[in-house]
């Protein structure tokens, strides 16, 4: 096993690891958590740090991969919803016309960045920003 061991290689997927959990600290607390004004449970008036504490707990929880058993998969939304990581998610499968949009845009997606050699991208109103 030691043979085929490659420290470059490790080093790119401990790169990647962290390039997730930043992007997630980053983006959580600007577009999910923007209008989050009040906790759930207590009623108390959220603040940024609490948004951005808040983020970098669900970034860990997602990228515990001896948690998950997975790499490249996808996790249920069940499990995102539950009492593991408690997030609050639209299900956009719930609306027949808004499920048609989001797969179509997924399959064109998944299409065109592949074709252009981009295998994991995020796609805002800013652009396109490749993450692998």
């Amino acid at each position: 096993m030691s043979k085929n061991f490659d420290p470059a290689q490790m080093f790119q997927i401990e790169q990647a690891i962290q390039h997730g959990i930043t992007l997630i600290t980053e983006w959580l607390p600007k577009y999910k958590f923007k209008d989050w004004l009040n906790t759930n449970t207590k009623g108390t008036t959220v603040d940024n740090d609490m948004k951005k504490d808040r983020a970098k707990e669900i970034a860990e929880t997602l990228g515990n991969a001896s948690k998950w058993h997975s790499h490249g998969r996808g996790i249920p939304m069940s499990r995102l919803v539950g009492d593991e990581v408690k997030l609050v998610i639209d299900d956009f499968g719930a609306d027949a016309d808004l499920n048609s949009l989001v797969r179509n845009y997924h399959g064109l997606a998944v299409d065109y960045f592949g074709k252009a050699g981009m295998n994991a991208y995020v796609h805002t109103q800013l652009g396109v920003r490749r993450i692998a």
